[in-house]
């Protein structure tokens, strides 16, 4: 069967994410997933289209916004290790990791990355979520035809 652009490109958001060392990557499926240290849950936001004047003839152009948001907790840190120097390593990790192939296994124009944001939430889960935007064309009529 085949696989829409928008759904390939997440999918190899998640498997990029995954292959970050000590990070495990799961997608957000609308249920509440348990936080655990060192868990990746990956959003999506939804496609915007861009506008005609971006956009070749023949072609539509979107761009999705995505967060990779990631729980540490300080408790699950060997001793002595910072939980700052942790969450700025694991955040650049991730950030390397995207952007070691904007093209998202080639059905992306590009992916930016945007400004982080820490967390801490009721639970005492705390982490850091890594912001991001990738622009894809796909074929006017058929969203599962990725543009050149």
């Amino acid at each position: 069967m085949p696989v829409p652009v928008n759904e390939n490109i997440t999918l190899n958001v998640v498997t990029t994410v995954d292959a970050v060392t000590g990070i495990t990557a799961e997608r957000h499926d609308r249920k509440a997933a348990t936080p655990a240290h060192m868990l990746a849950i990956i959003h999506e936001g939804a496609d915007e289209k861009l506008g005609d004047d971006e956009t070749p003839c023949g072609f539509s152009a979107w761009v999705r916004s995505y967060g990779v948001q990631v729980y540490i907790f300080q408790q699950d840190l060997a001793d002595g290790v910072n939980f700052h120097t942790t969450l700025n390593t694991v955040r650049a990790d991730i950030e390397k990791a995207l952007m070691a192939d904007v093209t998202r296994g080639g059905y992306a124009h590009n992916t930016e990355i945007q400004s982080p944001q820490e967390f801490v939430d009721s639970n005492d889960a705390t982490g850091v979520v890594v912001f991001f935007d990738v622009t894809y064309r796909t074929d006017q009529y058929d969203p599962y035809e990725p543009a050149p």
